[in-house]
């Protein structure tokens, strides 16, 4: 499970096992226990992350127990290795096309902005991808889709990295947590000139509407997806971007 051999490990302090900073603060973990008796982590077990010889990190369920026996005081370790599972887990918050977030992840982040703070939120819709469909073929629909995605995740800040969402056929969604209908609007700007060059060089009808709607903290998410689909339907109309 850790690239390590047997002989690298036996004698050696767990510790190793571990990357920073409980690396360097287990002992006293041990210590403060000895000491005062008081267990965080024995006998209820907790996903923790744990550190392969190559120094690659990687989940894990840790379970600790502990023995005295004729004098001995010990402890045990059982891990079960989570990769797997966590990995499952991503793919099924994700739109297989495009790697973006589906649309399952998407309600669960928009509702989490909004219980944070003001949020903004964007509904792209890709323009004319039926008439590409149509007159080049599906393999040149999933490249304008990708090509899409590409440029609308592209453009927005790199403190809100899963912020867009795939969430239909031809229509994308982001987010933008703590950001005012200023900002929501330089986004948006941002994505139609980037975007709308790509996809012209797929079909010279394509391009982006974009929609564009801002609530406050503790809004419904509801509020907010009618006012973003309210504000891309008049998009559409003038093929540009409108702030509801």
């Amino acid at each position: 499970m850790f690239g390590f051999t047997s002989e690298e490990v036996l004698g050696k302090n767990v510790a190793m096992l571990m990357p920073s900073p409980h690396h360097e603060a287990h002992d006293s973990y041990i210590s403060n226990y000895l000491t005062t008796g008081e267990k965080k982590i024995i006998g209820s077990g907790r996903e923790v992350v744990a550190r392969k010889k190559d120094g690659a990190l990687f989940h894990v369920r840790l379970a600790v127990g502990e023995m005295k026996l004729e004098g001995y005081h010990a402890f045990t370790g059982i891990l079960h290795d989570l990769t797997e599972l966590r990995t499952a887990e991503e793919d099924s918050l994700k739109d297989p096309a495009t790697g973006l977030l589906n649309r399952r992840a998407f309600d669960k982040y928009l509702a989490a902005a909004l219980s944070r703070s003001k949020t903004s939120l964007l509904f792209v819709d890709v323009d004319k991808l039926k008439s590409i469909n149509d007159e080049l073929g599906h393999l040149h629909g999933d490249e304008a889709i990708n090509t899409a995605a590409r440029t609308i995740s592209g453009c927005l800040r790199s403190t809100d990295p899963g912020a867009c969402a795939r969430i239909g056929g031809d229509e994308f969604a982001v987010v933008l947590p703590r950001s005012d209908e200023e900002i929501a609007m330089l986004v948006a700007t941002r994505i139609l000139e980037v975007a709308n060059p790509a996809l012209k060089s797929i079909h010279p009808q394509a391009g982006v509407s974009i929609g564009v709607a801002t609530a406050s903290k503790d809004t419904p998410s509801r509020n907010l997806l009618g006012a973003a689909d309210d504000a891309l339907y008049r998009a559409k109309e003038k093929r540009g971007v409108v702030s509801c």
